[in-house]
């Protein structure tokens, strides 16, 4: 079942924070006794306002939506507060920042989710945006004194909180069996549209703690290295609506003889 107007009172209305354009959509079924009819509704919105977008059902019918649609049309963020009467008391379905671009969409069997400019669903963990970047070469320290990149490049542009878990995952390999041999990895980020290149000096705001990934003194030899790698961070209060690059940085412990490999990168807004 989709959201329902049940009384001749109720309705669904948007309160928009800026004047960009906002097209709205609605597919809607009335019912009543005497069978069911289909109806749409169509609203553009252009200043900051409040605006009712689904209209309420008439005597004796009961509105069923099945789906609405809002898509900001205009060049800059809106937030758009969806609200829902019920000829009582008003609350709140969604209230998300909506990028240009960007909309928030219902569908009765799947829930609300918001689609990016270049149709990326973002529904994981209340409309949060998500992004993941993967690697497949050999990832290198260049010195035992600093920490250089690791180029993973991962973009996002947080779309609800501001607030990110990224994690990175994958798997040490070393060219020789000595004990403790390894490497120091820590995250970083930093706003921007790109991200810096691999083993570029170290750059960004370093996130959660370095941590060190060594050979065990169980290794045979070199081909038998293979060590988990799993560093979560997490970062608070990032401004809705703007870029951030997330990266690593690493640096050898004793030795430039690992490599990070299968490197992945996940970024969720929590």
């Amino acid at each position: 079942m989709g959201l329902l107007l049940a009384t001749t009172n109720a309705y669904i209305e948007v309160v928009t924070s800026a004047a960009q354009a906002l097209h709205t959509h609605a597919d809607i079924i009335n019912s009543s006794s005497s069978g069911q009819t289909v109806a749409t509704q169509n609203e553009i919105i252009s200043t900051a306002t409040t605006t009712t977008i689904v209209s309420s059902p008439s005597s004796g019918n009961v509105s069923n939506i099945k789906q609405l649609s809002l898509y900001n049309a205009g060049s800059g963020n809106n937030t758009v507060t969806v609200e829902h009467y019920d000829g009582t008391t008003t609350v709140t379905l969604r209230s998300p920042v909506l990028l240009p671009g960007y909309s928030l969409t219902y569908e009765e069997g799947q829930g609300w989710y918001v689609e990016t400019a270049s149709g990326q669903i973002l529904n994981a963990v209340a409309n949060g945006a998500v992004n993941m970047v993967t690697s497949s070469s050999a990832l290198v320290p260049t010195s035992t004194s600093s920490f250089v990149m690791g180029g993973m490049g991962a973009l996002i542009t947080p779309a609800k909180s501001g607030n990110i878990q990224a994690t990175l995952a994958g798997y040490l390999t070393s060219s020789v069996a000595t004990v403790d041999e390894g490497i120091i990895l820590q995250l970083a980020y930093a706003s921007g549209a790109s991200g810096p290149s691999y083993q570029a000096a170290a750059t960004g705001t370093v996130i959660g703690k370095a941590t060190e990934y060594s050979v065990p003194t169980t290794a045979g030899a070199a081909v038998d290295v293979r060590v988990p790698v799993c560093q979560p961070a997490l970062v608070t209060g990032l401004q809705v609506g703007t870029s951030y690059w997330f990266d690593f940085q690493m640096e050898g412990i004793t030795a430039e003889d690992v490599s990070l490999n299968n490197a992945v990168l996940i970024l969720t807004e929590y």
